[in-house]
């Protein structure tokens, strides 16, 4: 399939077949846990990647965009440094909920590296029993 162009209906079954593959590779993975909370923790997790991908368009050229992208993620020290600083920038720029959801967003990378090889509860999530 590799190099090879598809158009028409070989096109739209190709697509379908990654859909459903890749559906089936979250349903699988999110199986083990609480349906209500996972919903709730799936959808802010994707407005809030949704808000980050619109942040440089609303901050063009302001200095908070710059320090937004100059966080260094999986370094809990730096993030904790910056936090306070960017939390005071949102709340001034955007709505006291926007810059909740963006700050959660944002340390969210963080937590789930300080997490990894421990047996903890990423994202709050519970398991079924």
């Amino acid at each position: 399939m590799a190099g090879q162009r598809l158009t028409g209906a070989a096109a739209q079954a190709e697509a379908m077949r990654a859909l459903a593959h890749s559906r089936a590779g979250i349903e699988s993975s999110l199986a083990p846990f609480e349906p209500k909370s996972t919903f709730e923790v799936w959808f802010s997790t994707f407005r809030g990647i949704e808000e980050l991908i619109n942040l440089p368009g609303e901050l063009r050229g302001e200095p908070l965009l710059e320090e937004i992208v100059g966080l260094a993620l999986l370094e809990m020290g730096a993030v904790l440094q910056a936090l306070p600083s960017i939390k005071t920038g949102l709340e001034f720029r955007f709505s006291r909920l926007v810059a909740q959801r963006l700050m959660r967003t944002l340390v969210q990378p963080c937590r789930l590296e300080s997490d990894r090889g421990r047996r903890a509860k990423v994202c709050s999530l519970q398991r079924l029993p």
